[in-house]
């Protein structure tokens, strides 16, 4: 279960696109305790929560609601966001070609339900004192130099995902971390990496983290 804080009683929904004709359109016209409420479809656009602690929901799921790049850059970045934190949950993040699909700096963040694949520089990305619960996604098929589903470099919860067929090239096929990480309830399947270090999750100069209760099947170096 994820407990978020509590909202404020005059937090607005902003609907998009009937309220705001884009994802990032109704983020900046949305405030701190604010939802950006999307409906189904696909979002050629690169995201940014601008520093608000807001939550940005679909309506139906990752199945029906994309969000894709439309330029460089990582497809969601949520950055700067103190005190009280963000929430991305129910999208399909992909495509990302000179970024990963999601960024995550100096902000808390929870990462949920999402499924993300096919980003040529990794699913999701953490530094610069950010913090993350991640937790319930898929990922498939995103690349990177290291940690091609999730590269962190802070302590983050890594908690009942889905890993499948991610490749790296330089260590972590699915997870690559150095803080205090949590890596529990996790399916790890088929990840691979091009090079001799953890074909699932690589570990660089990392302590008190924890790794357990994960299914680990199958994955390569």
């Amino acid at each position: 279960m994820v407990v978020l804080c509590a909202i404020s009683a005059s937090a607005n929904t902003i609907y998009v696109p009937a309220d705001q004709p884009t994802i990032q359109a109704g983020i900046d016209a949305a405030t701190n305790g604010d939802t950006v409420l999307v409906a189904p479809g696909t979002y050629q656009q690169n995201v940014t929560f601008a520093g608000k602690a807001l939550t940005l929901l679909s309506e139906s799921g990752p199945a029906t609601t994309t969000i894709s790049k439309s330029a460089n850059g990582a497809v969601v970045t949520i950055s700067g966001i103190y005190p009280g934190h963000a929430v991305l949950r129910g999208f399909s993040i992909t495509g990302a070609v000179a970024g990963p699909g999601v960024w995550i700096s100096g902000a808390q963040a929870y990462i949920l339900d999402n499924i993300i694949s096919d980003n040529a520089a990794g699913g999701v990305t953490g530094s610069a004192t950010s913090a993350a619960v991640v937790r319930g996604n898929y990922f498939t098929r995103n690349v990177n130099s290291r940690g091609a589903a999730i590269f962190t470099v802070v302590p983050i919860v890594i908690d009942s995902n889905i890993f499948v067929r991610n490749v790296d090239h330089d260590g972590g096929g699915a997870i690559a971390f150095s803080g205090a990480t949590q890596i529990t309830r996790n399916v790890v399947y088929d990840n691979s990496s091009d090079d001799d270090f953890g074909g699932m999750i690589y570990s660089e100069n990392a302590t008190g983290f924890q790794i357990s209760n994960n299914t680990i099947v199958c994955n390569r170096k």
